[in-house]
C-alpha cells in the first residue's frame, strides 16, 4: 500500500468540483463513487495545552476534537469538503482575522466552500479554503485545483496556520512510532502522518457538539455528512512536562518524559521536529503513568540507495536523525483515548475508535507539554 493511497482516495474517492483559491484556475473534472458508503466520526474533549511564557511553562484550558471521515477500505472519503463545528451556545471560537464569519454569535468554526470565481469575495473563516476532514483529522489537505496531491497541517493549539512556531508544534507522526517514508517512496513533500486531532484555545462548554461536513460536486448535487459528540466533564487531564532529551552524539537520544497520574490516561506520544531538516519522529505509544524512558534511534533521517530497499538499515545510505548542530523541538502530549490505534496506515478501519469510552464520558481528551528546542 503506498502513502498516496493512506492519505487520500486519489481514485475511489470523490474528485471534486471547484477546489483552490486563486481563482485563475477551473475546477477538475467531477467522479464521484458511492458518498452513502462512507462515514463521519467526531469527538471532543478538554485540551490542557502547555506553552512557554517567560521561560515557564504556563497552561490553557482549551478544546479537543477529533474526526475521521473514511471510505469502508479506511481511506479518506474525498479529497475536497467544507468543514462547521457548531458548539453550544456560549462558546467563543479563537479568532481567525479581520472579517471572520466565525465569531460568539455562531458560536461555530468553519470552512470556506471552493471558490474558483475572482469576482468573489472568500469568506474569512477558522479553516479557510484550504481545510477539510480527512481520514484522520481536520487539515489544510483540500486538493488544488491541479490536482496536486497536498501534505500539511494545522500547528497546535489551533492558529489557522501551517507554519510550526515558538509556542504552537506541528503534530506530526514519524519513524519510529510510524513506518519509515524518507526512502524515495513517498512524496519529497510528505512530512510524516496525522495525530488526528484538533486543539482549540478556546474554553470549552458542556453540551452538544456537531461537526457537518459539506460535500459538492458538479454532476451529484450536494452531500452533507454529520456527526455529533458530548462534552460532559470539564476537567482536564492533569499538566504534561516537557520530556527531558539526552543526545548520544550519533544521530539519536534517550530521555524520560514523566506522564500526569490520571485513571483516564490511555498513552503518551514525544515528539521531534528537526527545524534544520524539516523532518519529524515520533516516540510511543507510551503506556503507564510516572517517569517514563524513550529512546529516539540514531538513522531515521532521509537515505539514499534504491527506492524501497531498506536503505536506512544500510550503513553505505543511511543518514543521522539529527547532525551536529540541528536545531530541533521536543514536545509531547498524553491522550485518554487510542489515538496511535486509531491512526493511518496501520489502522484501516472505517470507524475507528476515537474516544476513551464510559472512563472518560466518551471524550477524547488531552494534555500538551510546551515546547523544548536544543542544539544537537
Amino acid at each position: 500500500m503506498t502513502h498516496y493511497k493512506l492519505i487520500a482516495a486519489v481514485v475511489v474517492g470523490a474528485l471534486l468540483a471547484g477546489c483552490s483559491a486563486n481563482g485563475a484556475a477551473s475546477p477538475p473534472a467531477s467522479v464521484v463513487s458511492n458518498l452513502g458508503a462512507d462515514v463521519l466520526q467526531f469527538a471532543v474533549g478538554t485540551a490542557n495545552i502547555g506553552q512557554l511564557s517567560g521561560g515557564v511553562q504556563v497552561q490553557t484550558l482549551g478544546l479537543n476534537t477529533v474526526s475521521t471521515f473514511r471510505q469502508p477500505n479506511g481511506l479518506s472519503a474525498t479529497l475536497v469538503n467544507t468543514p462547521t463545528i457548531t458548539a453550544p451556545a456560549g462558546f467563543v471560537p479563537p479568532p481567525c482575522g479581520t472579517g471572520c464569519v466565525d465569531n460568539a454569535s455562531t458560536h461555530q468554526m468553519s470552512g470556506a466552500p471552493q471558490n474558483v470565481n475572482p469576482a468573489v469575495a472568500n469568506p474569512v473563516t477558522t479553516f479557510g479554503q484550504a481545510g477539510g476532514v480527512f481520514s484522520y483529522g481536520i487539515a489544510p489537505e483540500n486538493e488544488g485545483a491541479t490536482g496536486a496531491a497536498v501534505f500539511t497541517r494545522y500547528v497546535q493549539p489551533f492558529t489557522g496556520s501551517t507554519t510550526a512556531s515558538a509556542t504552537n508544534p506541528n503534530y506530526t507522526g514519524g519513524p519510529p512510532a510510524y513506518p519509515f517514508f524518507k526512502d524515495g517512496t513517498f512524496a519529497a513533500a510528505f512530512t510524516g502522518y496525522s495525530q488526528g486531532f484538533d486543539m482549540f484555545s478556546a474554553t470549552p462548554v458542556a453540551g452538544v457538539y456537531t461537526l457537518s461536513d459539506v460535500v459538492a460536486t458538479s454532476n451529484a448535487g450536494t452531500t452533507t455528512f454529520s456527526a455529533t459528540s458530548t462534552l460532559a466533564n470539564l476537567t482536564p487531564l492533569p499538566v504534561l512536562t516537557t520530556p527531558t532529551f539526552v543526545k548520544d552524539g550519533l544521530g539519536g537520544g534517550s530521555g524520560v518524559v514523566t506522564v500526569p497520574v490520571d485513571a483516564r490516561v490511555v498513552e503518551t506520544m514525544v515528539y521531534f521536529q528537526n527545524v534544520t531538516q524539516g523532518t519529524f519522529f515520533a516516540v510511543g505509544p507510551i503506556r503507564g503513568t510516572g517517569p517514563q524512558a524513550y529512546t529516539l534511534p540514531d538513522f531515521l533521517g532521509p537515505c539514499g540507495g534504491a527506492a524501497g530497499t531498506g536503505c536506512q538499515n544500510n550503513a553505505a545510505t543511511r543518514t543521522s536523525t539529527f547532525a551536529t548542530g540541528n536545531s530541533v523541538r521536543i514536545y509531547a502530549a498524553t491522550y485518554d483515548y487510542p489515538m496511535f490505534e486509531a491512526s493511518p496506515p496501520g489502522n484501516t478501519q472505517q470507524s475507528p475508535t476515537i474516544n476513551g469510552g464510559a472512563a472518560t464520558s466518551n471524550q477524547a481528551d488531552i494534555t500538551t507539554s510546551a515546547t523544548a528546542t536544543i542544539t544537537y
